[in-house]
């Protein structure tokens, strides 16, 4: 029987988050939809990925760091944007975080982090993610002075698509 998740308290290093990004969790198109909607009017942001499958999300320093190290490697690391915020007083499409795109991160190989030392703060933490996101996000918006008032969803969503300038 195939492992869904990891359910240990100690990192017991089997590989099963490093091989299963991609894993669909079970939502359905108007769920995504709906969930995706939900997290835009609490904080802002608008996921660009499913939220129907695991992944691993990295700050940007972090992601251009991989992307360095990738290349230098030589292993083709397809890492994108994840969370955007529009910010209405700028006009301007804030990247907060980005995504490894793959179904198995492409800095494991023969049961090893090939980036141990670089590796994202959410492989650091695991498997003892909290839930602290909501308020970091919240705090970046406050912090930033970011405006997203009045925007519905669809009209936020259409700005980040839309070729808004990337910052």
């Amino acid at each position: 029987m195939e492992k869904k998740s990891c359910h240990e308290k100690v990192c017991k290093r089997c590989g099963w988050c490093c091989t299963s990004l991609g894993k669909e969790i079970g939502l359905s198109m108007e769920e995504d939809k709906k969930l995706k909607k939900l997290v835009f009017e609490g904080s802002g942001v608008i996921y660009l990925r499913s939220l129907n499958r695991y992944f691993l999300a990295m700050l940007p320093g972090t992601a251009e760091k991989l992307k360095k190290r990738a290349k230098k490697m030589g292993i083709k690391a397809d890492i994108r944007p994840n969370k955007l915020i529009y910010d209405k007083k700028t006009g301007k499409v804030i990247i907060y975080d980005y995504y490894l795109n793959h179904t198995k991160c492409p800095f494991y190989k023969d049961k090893e982090c090939l980036v141990y030392e670089d590796r994202p703060a959410a492989c650091r933490k695991y498997p003892n993610i909290d839930s602290s996101y909501a308020k970091e996000v919240k705090d970046f918006v406050k912090k930033n002075k970011i405006d997203f008032s009045g925007l519905s969803y669809e009209e936020a969503l259409k700005k980040c698509k839309s070729g808004c300038k990337l910052s």
